[in-house]
């Protein structure tokens, strides 16, 4: 074996473990970093409990050169062993590298591992490394600051709001989307702090944070639609409306005197004068950003005669071959599809109708490729929308259609029906539409928060 001699550092570190000398395995707890000879898991476990005296040599050896190879594992065991001891070097140290270490994959993985233990006694650093120039390090960075926020003090909560609105326009996806997610998440407290303003009757300070939102996320439909709908409580419908219309949350369905024929191609010219919205969001449980499918293309179509509303729908599709259809034959008339394993994660379409505006009650319907249908009435209480489910039938004809390249869907809804009443002329309904695409992604027309079924977040249908 080389001695020490050749090799000052290592045996620097070992010194200061206090382990040369003492038993035959001590060279080994470092060497074995290098070589891999021996799992990593016990390799970490032999450095806690060293504790104090591990600190100043592990510090040493993320500094020299001979360690490069396995400096994502010291990384590790640095974080590791910040957690169970109180001592500022480790904190110094891990700081100092995630904004100046030479090494860009380095960096990353101290913020990456910053966010895992929570570290807000980083935060500083990771505002610095908010402008890092990889842009992994800078994602996790606002990951990292994002979860720690209510933590931050208030001007590091402004340097973070006021970064995160500029990240939206970073060269980089994953950057990008951690933005948006933050600057949705800013609007989303503005907006509950205007809501409770509300409720206090102090509608000048509440409309003030909601035109805050609006001015600090510019074209944001979440921020419009928050705007929209308080104007529309505070006795300013029209003015409202106008707002959630030309922003796409509203849709005003216009009068025909012909209805189509209900065969699901959509090429009946009764459809040339709907209403059409061409924009679908992914949802996510974990953010509350909007944010446009990747290559899943879908519109959607609304029209009305006297007697019924018409729905359409068309859903792009390179391969209609491989449309997911597990149910096939038509359901009971009272069947909500629970009893059927698998419909909800069909190729399916879902509507959701509030037809008073309660945004507490909605019909719920499920439409798959072959028109094959699911019904509920869906009340909502304090547990949300599944709280009182009740069994549902609607008076509903649909036709369906496959493709080359798309399906598509025609839905007749007779109004003067159990829960349906005729709307009057200027009259509002909630409404949102869902495609459910392979089962894997969940596309909206307007986001909902929580759940995909949350009627205070749907759109708006308006019968002129």
């Amino acid at each position: 074996m080389q001695s020490f001699r050749q090799f000052p550092a290592v045996a620097t570190i070992l010194i200061k473990l206090g382990l040369v000398g003492c038993t035959s395995t001590a060279e080994d707890h470092l060497e074995d970093l290098l070589d891999g000879s021996v799992e990593h898991e016990q390799v970490k476990h032999e450095f806690l409990l060293a504790r104090e005296r591990a600190v100043g040599p592990l510090l040493d050896a993320f500094d020299d050169h001979r360690f490069a190879p396995v400096r994502g594992q010291l990384v590790e065991i640095l974080f590791s062993l910040s957690m169970r001891l109180d001592d500022t070097r480790l904190s110094d140290a891990l700081s100092e590298h995630l904004t100046s270490d030479p090494d860009p994959d380095v960096r990353a993985l101290i913020a990456e591992n910053a966010v895992l233990y929570n570290r807000v006694d980083m935060a500083a650093a990771f505002l610095q490394a908010l402008e890092d120039e990889a842009p992994l390090v800078r994602q996790h960075a606002l990951a990292g600051l994002a979860a720690m926020e209510s933590r931050l003090d208030s001007a590091q909560q402004h340097t973070l709001a006021v970064r995160s609105r500029e990240l939206l326009q970073d060269s980089s996806a994953g950057v990008r989307l951690e933005a948006q997610t933050r600057t949705a998440a800013i609007v989303a407290k503005w907006q509950a702090q205007a809501t409770q303003l509300q409720l206090q009757a102090m509608l000048s300070e509440a409309e003030d944070l909601h035109r805050r939102a609006i001015e600090y996320a510019r074209g944001s439909k979440q921020a419009y639609y928050g705007l929209g709908w308080f104007l529309c409580e505070t006795d300013r419908h029209e003015q409202g409306f106008e707002l959630l219309r030309d922003h796409g949350l509203l849709l005003n369905v216009p009068r025909i005197q012909e209805a189509p024929v209900i065969d699901g191609r959509l090429d009946d010219g009764a459809w040339a004068t709907a209403a059409r919205a061409d924009s679908l969001y992914k949802f996510f449980w974990e953010s509350p950003a909007w944010l446009e499918p990747d290559g899943i293309v879908s519109h959607f179509l609304a029209t009305h005669t006297a007697q019924t509303l018409y729905i359409g729908f068309h859903g792009h599709d390179d391969h209609p071959d491989s449309l997911v259809a597990k149910i096939i034959e038509p359901l009971n008339p009272t069947d909500d599809g629970q009893s059927n394993d698998g419909f909800w994660s069909d190729d399916i379409i879902e509507l959701m109708l509030d037809t008073d505006l309660d945004r507490k009650s909605f019909i719920h319907m499920g439409i798959n490729s072959r028109g094959v249908r699911a019904d509920q009435f869906n009340f909502m209480g304090p547990d949300g929308p599944y709280d009182d489910r009740a069994t549902y039938a609607a008076q509903v004809e649909v036709g369906a259609h496959i493709g080359e390249d798309f399906w598509s869907l025609e839905i007749a809804f007779p109004f003067d029906q159990r829960h349906m009443s005729r709307p009057q002329a200027g009259q509002v309904w909630g409404f949102n539409l869902v495609r459910n695409f392979r089962g894997q992604e969940y596309l909206q027309w307007v986001r909902t928060y929580g759940s995909g079924l949350q009627p205070q977040h749907f759109g708006f249908l308006r019968f002129p």
